[in-house]
Order: structure tokens, then sequence, then C-alpha cells
């Protein structure tokens, strides 16, 4: 699961600083799901193994006072600028 985080931090890189915490590791307030299920409760937690049919889900934390989405909206847009 860390790599699926990895790549999402090279597509995205904004988003790093708003899902890790100063440690390094996935902020414990960062809601993530695979398959309605959360990892931090199994055995292997984050750094359980991911099968191509598992569906994650990951929310924006209630905390941050802005949507991760937002963040990844930007970035996205700001490509599509740079491309123009």
């Amino acid at each position: 699961m860390r790599n699926l985080f990895e790549h999402l931090y090279d597509i995205y890189p904004e988003i790093r600083s708003h899902l890790l915490g100063e440690n390094g590791d996935l902020r414990q307030d960062v809601p993530v799901f695979v398959n309605g299920r959360n990892p931090r409760l199994m055995n292997a937690g984050l750094d359980m193994a991911l099968k191509s049919e598992d569906e994650i889900c990951l929310f924006s934390p209630i905390s941050s006072g802005r949507m991760n989405v937002e963040v990844m909206r930007s970035s996205t847009s700001s490509e599509q600028d740079q491309t123009r």
C-alpha cells in the first residue's frame, strides 16, 4: 500500500504535506480504507500488499481545514496550463 501512496505523491506532489506527518508516515487523521476496512487495524497495516481488484478509499481529514481533493485539482489544472 505504501507504493500506492508513493505513486500518488509522484503524480500530485502537493498532497504529500497534507497526507504525511512530521515523521514521514501517513497522518493518523487521514481516513483510508481498503475494501471498506481500515488497514491500520490489520496485521500488515499500511505495508499490506494490494491486489488489482482492491478498492482504496482515501478521505480528506476533517481537521485539515482544506480538502486534499482541492490540492489535487489545483495541481492538475496547473499541469494543464503548463501544457498549453
